[in-house]
């Protein structure tokens, strides 16, 4: 008897175990917060802006779609300006996440498959901050247009599933549509993702069709009509908002962004990519792959002769003995980040062979996975050679991974059944492997929560930080001294200063790293800080060599540098002096020479 099929998993077990293992972690997770100064601090300063009646792409320069930022403007409305009001909204959609995990999983290969890839989520990614910094988990994301696209193309494949229920056709299909059409609204990688896999799964179901199918062109052309319909209507809202040429920036910068500049040519994605180092990263793979072959061949050996020696009343006994093997030699945190590389390989295979089945075979069953498949290898085509739990991985690798986890204990279970193994042993010795991966991850995020021990920020903004603590404060502290009304840039990354102390950045650029200076040119950057000059400029060390520049005015940036050093003077040095190889932290305070002795 295969483990899923009994129904307890679904009315008791799996919802219990969801609560109990993603418990811990997300209380972890909330209390420390996104880092102090890396990407999140946009996050927070866009909405803030918005909802005090800035424009965005007018007043705040902004390469994403304007759902995410429009959505957490409007909680801002609703309960308050905090870091804290962003956190319990984000609960919300990894609530919403963990059901369409569940619902499809169920659909796809039974409870236990489905509660055990929302067990790993919760567990493991969805709190799991495996980098020091903290802004990779679904709690606070480094881009929430990732994490909200995410969300609603599970949505979108649902109710994709949907389809042929009784009366739902046309509903479904103009709800995937209008999912679409949000999703274009987030980031352009997830909307490529979740366009590929609605693709795929009209596709299959225009090739294995029956009489009793709702008419798929119907439903595409009802799609589509959604789709136009939600882009219209978000036009139109941004230009009656905003205006026109900012309405226009709303659709067309985050494509822009990707293919009318060189910033995937830096070599920051290079590595990310995986491309960086190609011999390494293909030669990673390579090892990772013959360990899970050696892997999945010991497992199918054990099952086979479990049930030929008729050894099927020690199977719990044999559920012990993995799960103490598990606990006893939990896999190392930097071997369970990197223990998804084989998915370069394996992901599209499985995509291939399934499509390739249910095309040949017109097996409607396999359109589901299928479709759920082709979104995970759309996202990770970012990450093509690089797979990892951490770093983006949290995200891209999500569906993918979850995916095969379904695929490991529903599929494979009834495969090896049928040939006279024992799915039940299977079953447990692979929930083992989950686990000892999870633990891996769990230390390595327990390993990173322990160096962020200083508090930053007073509520609802608190957040915790490494060694960078002190310095910001102090930062901060000079920063109350000041007229309330005075502008502040920070460069070339800081905005979360902007954002924690209140005050302005006097142009719409609130980032200074190399992918915004390709993005919109260093001239544009100048000119606008000459026509609008800040109060203050805050120099914050950064290392930037992964781009390829290591240092802001020294590498790149220099126009911009420059013309600070000859309009500014110094006011306050905090730490180290920034900008040299030598340098750990630092922040250098400027203020404008003209404005000399205005501190209150």
């Amino acid at each position: 008897m295969i483990l899923a099929d009994h129904p307890q998993w679904k009315r008791f077990v799996g919802p219990l175990a969801i609560v109990m293992l993603g418990l811990w972690p997300a209380i972890r997770s909330y209390s420390l917060g996104p880092d102090v100064q890396v990407d999140f601090g946009r996050e927070l300063y866009a909405p803030w802006r918005i909802s005090e009646g800035a424009s965005l792409y007018g007043d705040v320069a902004y390469f994403n779609g304007p759902l995410s930022v429009y959505w957490h403007a409007l909680w801002f409305k609703v309960a308050g300006v905090g870091l804290s009001t962003i956190k319990v909204a984000n609960l919300f959609i990894v609530a919403g996440i963990v059901v369409f995990i569940v619902k499809l999983g169920q659909r796809a290969a039974g409870s236990l498959a489905a509660y055990a890839a929302a067990c790993f989520f919760v567990g493991a990614m969805a709190f799991g901050q495996v980098l020091n910094i903290g802004n990779y988990d679904f709690l606070t994301p480094y881009s929430h247009e990732l994490t909200h696209g995410i969300a609603l193309s599970l949505w979108g494949i649902y109710e994709f599933a949907r389809r042929n229920e009784p009366g739902r056709a046309k509903r479904s299909a103009i709800l995937c549509g209008a999912i679409l059409g949000l999703v274009f609204l987030t980031k352009l990688e997830v909307f490529f993702a979740f366009g590929l896999s609605i693709f795929v799964g009209f596709a299959l179901e225009l090739r294995t069709r029956t009489e009793s199918s709702p008419p798929p062109v119907q439903s595409v052309g009802m799609a589509l009509g959604a789709f136009a319909l939600v882009i219209a209507t978000a036009f139109a809202g941004l230009a009656v908002g905003t205006g026109f040429e900012n309405a226009t920036a709303g659709l067309l910068e985050p494509i822009r962004a990707v293919f009318g500049t060189n910033v995937i040519g830096l070599t920051y994605y290079q590595w990310v990519m995986g491309t960086r180092d190609l011999a390494d990263s293909i030669s990673k793979i390579g090892v990772g792959f013959g360990v899970y072959a050696v892997a999945l061949a010991v497992l199918l050996l054990i099952s086979i002769a479990w049930r030929r020696l008729e050894l099927d009343r020690f199977t719990p006994l044999a559920g012990l003995v993995f799960l103490g093997a598990c606990l006893l030699f939990p896999l190392a945190p930097v071997h369970a980040v990197h223990s998804i590389r084989p998915f370069a390989i394996i992901v599209p295979l499985v995509l291939i062979a399934l499509v390739f089945r249910a095309s040949v075979d017109r097996r409607a069953d396999l359109i589901l996975p299928a479709t759920v498949l082709a979104f995970g290898f759309g996202l990770q085509i970012k990450m093509l050679l690089n797979a990892q739990f951490g770093h983006y991985g949290f995200a891209l690798f999500m569906p993918s991974t979850l995916a095969m986890i379904v695929a490991l204990l529903g599929y494979l279970p009834k495969w090896i059944e049928k040939r006279g193994g024992s799915a039940p042993v299977f079953q447990l010795a692979a929930l083992a492997l989950l686990l000892s991966v999870g633990l891996g991850l769990h230390d390595r995020a327990e390993i990173n929560a322990s160096r962020r021990t200083e508090p930053v920020g007073q509520a609802p903004d608190v957040m915790m930080s490494d060694f960078r603590a002190d310095d910001v404060l102090r930062a901060l502290y000079f920063l109350e001294g000041t007229d309330p009304s005075a502008t502040v840039a920070v460069l070339p990354e800081g905005i979360m200063l902007n954002y924690l102390a209140r005050r302005q950045s006097p142009t719409r650029y609130i980032n200074f790293m190399p992918p915004e200076f390709s993005l919109y040119g260093s001239d544009a950057i100048v000119e606008a800080f000459r026509n609008n000059p800040p109060d203050y400029m805050l120099f914050v060390h950064k290392r930037t060599g992964l781009y390829g520049f290591p240092f802001f005015g020294k590498d790149y940036g220099q126009n911009l540098y420059q013309w600070a050093t000859d309009n500014y003077q110094l006011a306050r040095q905090i730490g180290e002096t920034p900008f040299n190889e030598a340098t750990r932290f630092g922040i250098t305070i400027l203020e404008r020479r003209d404005k000399q002795g205005t501190r209150p």
